[in-house]
Parts: C-alpha cells; sequence; structure tokens
C-alpha cells in the first residue's frame, strides 16, 4: 500500500452500504452491492463502505475480496466497516471504525497504510479520533434521523471542522 491511497481532503460522496446482507439473502445482496460499486467507480466516487453487519467474516470476506478487485486501480478506495482484518485479508483500502471500536492508533501502529476513518458523535470523539491517527472522521448525526439519538445540529459540525482544520 501507498501514500496515495488516502482520501483527499476535499471528498464529499462516501457511499456506505445498507447492512441487508445476510446468509439467506447473500447472493442476491451481492450482486446489488458490486453493481454498486461498479458504478461509483465510473463516478469516480471517492470512498466506499462495505457495512454489512450480519454477515459472517468469511461471507464478508468474499465480497470484500470482489469489491477490491473491481475498485483496484480506479479512484474509488474501499473500506470494511470496524474490520480491519477482513480488509487486510481481501485487499482493501481501509477500515471505517464506530466510535467504541478499537482507538484508530492501535490499527495504526500494526498496519501504517491502511485508511482509517472514524465515526465521531462530538467535538471530543472528532478530536480524540483524529490525534490517534485517524485519516478523516464522519461526524453525526447532524439532523434528525430514525435510528439515531440526538442530532448535533449544524453548529458543532462546523466547531468540528474548525477544530480539525478540513
Amino acid at each position: 500500500m501507498s501514500g496515495n491511497r488516502r482520501p483527499s481532503a476535499d471528498v464529499l460522496t462516501y457511499l456506505i452500504t445498507p447492512g441487508e446482507a445476510e446468509s439467506s439473502n447473500f447472493s442476491a445482496k451481492k450482486a446489488e452491492i458490486l453493481e454498486t460499486i461498479r458504478i461509483a467507480v465510473d463516478c469516480t466516487i471517492k470512498l466506499f463502505q462495505i457495512r454489512e453487519k450480519f454477515l459472517s467474516a468469511k461471507l464478508l470476506f468474499e465480497l470484500t475480496a470482489e469489491a477490491a478487485a473491481i475498485t483496484r486501480g480506479s479512484e474509488t478506495r474501499l473500506l470494511v466497516n470496524d474490520r480491519a482484518d477482513v480488509a487486510l485479508a481481501a485487499n482493501a483500502d481501509g477500515v471505517h471504525l464506530p466510535a467504541n471500536s478499537i482507538p484508530a492508533d492501535v490499527i495504526r501502529s500494526s498496519f501504517p497504510d491502511l485508511i482509517i476513518g472514524v465515526s465521531t458523535h462530538s467535538i471530543s470523539e472528532a478530536e480524540s479520533a483524529a490525534a490517534n491517527g485517524a485519516d478523516f472522521v464522519t461526524f453525526g448525526p447532524v439532523f434528525e434521523t430514525p435510528d439515531k439519538d440526538r442530532p448535533t445540529g449544524l453548529g458543532e459540525l462546523i466547531q468540528v471542522r474548525e477544530r480539525l482544520g478540513n
């Protein structure tokens, strides 16, 4: 892996799979996800995260390896949600860590070239993730959503951007 795998600071579009794949519907969902990745590559989407929490490690690896074959050589960087082991084994570009996961610096110490993103929900979490070696953070929810608690609002998002410098 090389340094050019890291996303640029102007990344605006980050596609994330819906998390609907499981063993009973794997073939159909895998086909949908791989087609979406092909479209993302064609549209030069910068980041694509496989976030399929209900798959076994074996099925997640299978999906990620096929996805990595599609993104290889393109501008699209492939990340796996919370599974650095699968990301590495399948030749993905990186991992996206939930706020309650292994700290970014632990993964960075073993895998310095892996892209590491971290989900954050407060200014202090965002600052901590950046200080611990995350290449980027996501922040939210900014607005009300059906699945998340307390929205942070635009004011906190602006503060995170100012404090992290991007």
